[in-house]
C-alpha cells in the first residue's frame, strides 16, 4: 500500500506519459482526462510511491 503520493505537473502529457512507459513502469492510469479537466497518468514506483504526472490547464491559464 502506498504511503506517499508525488505528483508532477507537466506541459506535454503525451511526451511525459511516453517517457514513463519507455522507462518500463506499469501504468495504473494512462493519460486519462478527469471530469474536472485535469489529465492524469499514474504509476507505482519500486519504492512504493504513488507517482502522478498531470497537466492541469487552469493552473496554466489555458
Amino acid at each position: 500500500m502506498p504511503q506517499t503520493w508525488l505528483e508532477f505537473e507537466v506541459a506535454d502529457m503525451v511526451a511525459a506519459t511516453a517517457a514513463v512507459k519507455r522507462a518500463g513502469y506499469t501504468l495504473l492510469v494512462d493519460n486519462r482526462l478527469e471530469p474536472w479537466g485535469q489529465w492524469v497518468t499514474s504509476f507505482l514506483s519500486p519504492e512504493g510511491i504513488l507517482v502522478g504526472v498531470t497537466h492541469t490547464p487552469w493552473l496554466r491559464g489555458e
